[in-house]
């Protein structure tokens, strides 16, 4: 920040409540930008926007993928009827967005000059979560953005369908259980395609221990599922950072929606993450 090469001095956490006129998309200057600045140890909390109910209306910086993206729900809980959706599209590749929600209709707030005034938006969701960030950043200093982001995550409340979903992500916020966790939820996250060719399928993600530490981690599972019970892909008990985690071969599947399974175990605690995709069906 004061231009002396040296970026151990940064601020810790950044939030955003702007966003782009159109839907951003994670590989934008905006959102490039933000994900370096992730990399270099700060948590980024930034608004979904305001362009809903519609699919994929998720601006920059909440597209980028490093990003806290955050919507808005009522004081009732209900997701506010503006507030942005996802997926975002990667290339072809969908990611749930937003990540978390928080109350932002009728905030009241300081106002610029003085006094004070009640506004609704995802702008004004978006300082609850970076306020719980700070919270969690204080119990445990040692902890990354990733750490920040998963637990702020894992201990949500769910308020849509079963899982993250592109509507209130992971749920509301639940700052009292953030805080106090003892252990963070071992990094489970699948980057895959919608839809693919029949063949040998890269499957990409995250499996590592939340709490930073390699001797910390077990090991990782990956399994599929059409109709019926669970198939293991492959395991290894060796962590994976936004990687190759399995090789599937499709070859020999029926045509379909097939469910694929993450599941990423620690010493103390366990993550799961599922997400649908259609195999054989010709992309080109």
């Amino acid at each position: 920040p004061n231009n002396d090469s040296d970026p151990s001095d940064h601020v810790d956490i950044i939030s955003l409540s702007f966003g782009t006129d159109q839907p951003g998309k994670p590989n934008d200057e905006i959102s490039s930008k933000i994900d370096e600045v992730v990399d270099m140890g700060v948590v980024v909390v930034a608004a979904a926007g305001n362009g809903g109910p519609g699919a994929q209306t998720i601006t920059s910086p909440g597209a980028a993928l490093k990003a806290i993206t955050v919507g808005s729900v009522s004081k009732s809980k209900y997701i506010s009827i503006t507030s942005s959706r996802g997926p975002i599209n990667d290339s072809g590749v969908f990611h749930i967005k937003p990540d978390v929600v928080a109350p932002g209709i009728d905030i009241t707030s300081t106002r610029l000059g003085g006094g004070y005034v009640s506004k609704s938006g995802t702008s004004m969701a978006t300082p609850h979560v970076a306020g719980a960030a700070a919270l969690l950043l204080q119990v445990h200093p040692d902890w990354t953005p990733a750490m920040i982001k998963n637990e702020l995550e894992s201990t949500a409340e769910d308020l849509g369908a079963t899982g993250k979903d592109n509507t209130y992500g992971s749920g509301l916020i639940n700052i009292f259980d953030s805080v106090n966790l003892t252990s963070s939820e071992p990094i489970a996250i699948l980057n895959t395609p919608y839809a693919v060719e029949k063949g040998l399928i890269d499957i990409k993600g995250t499996a590592m221990n939340g709490t930073g530490t390699p001797e910390d981690f077990v090991n990782y599972s990956m399994y599929y599922k059409k109709d019926s019970s669970w198939i293991k892909i492959c395991e290894s008990d060796v962590e994976v950072f936004d990687d190759v985690l399995c090789q599937w071969n499709t070859t020999n599947l029926e045509s379909g929606i097939y469910k694929i399974k993450l599941q990423v175990v620690g010493n103390n605690r366990s993550n799961i993450v599922i997400k649908d995709i259609a195999v054989g069906y010709d992309l080109s």
